[in-house]
């Protein structure tokens, strides 16, 4: 072993030579990893920023939205309470949705709450309500208005009957199908 002190190995400056491209190759490979990781981490975030971005908008575009509706349904419920006039919708089962004061003065009810669900069969004697839910039923059938109608029905505050003039009109849904009616009903018992 002594004899090849000195003497230098070809096979090792190969080696190195090897070692060295291995490493060059090995820390290219490795940067481009990162790199490519580093790139894929900032189009993420770019991506969630826009989607965060476009969400905020969402959301800002609901809640204005919500209180453009808010300030319409109180308008509506405000213009309504107020009139004196019975104003009421009711959906295609013929059942109040909604009501105003003077719709349940008319039934003899004290809150719109009672009205609720309910038609005026469980307000007013049977002919009336027979008679009245006959002619809303065609209405709905139909999709023909009521315009300025006589007809009686029973003050249940006093018992006694009250002439009034009603329209009622159908009401449509979005894709223009009868989903119930709107009607309005003026006492005409002193003229």
């Amino acid at each position: 072993i002594k004899r090849y002190e000195g003497v230098a190995d070809p096979m090792s400056s190969l080696a190195q030579l090897q070692n060295q491209s291995t490493d060059t190759s090995v820390s290219i490979g490795i940067g481009l990893i990162f790199a490519s990781i580093s790139l894929l981490f900032w189009r993420i975030r770019k991506i969630r920023a826009h989607q965060t971005a476009l969400l905020e908008n969402e959301i800002e575009n609901r809640k204005s939205l919500n209180q453009t509706l808010e300030y319409e349904r109180t308008l509506i419920t405000t213009l309504i309470d107020n009139l004196p006039d019975a104003v009421y919708a009711k959906n295609d089962g013929l059942n109040f949705i909604i009501s105003n004061p003077a719709t349940v003065y008319m039934m003899g009810a004290v809150k719109k709450e009672e009205l609720l669900g309910k038609n005026e069969s469980a307000f007013q004697p049977d002919e009336i309500a027979s008679r009245i839910l006959s002619e809303e039923k065609a209405v709905l059938e139909k999709g023909e208005t009521i315009l300025n109608k006589q007809e009686v029905m029973m003050d249940m505050m006093s018992g006694s009957p009250r002439w009034r003039l009603t329209t009622k009109v159908p009401l449509r849904d979005q894709e223009n199908k009868i989903s119930g009616l709107v009607g309005i009903s003026r006492d005409i018992t002193r003229q």
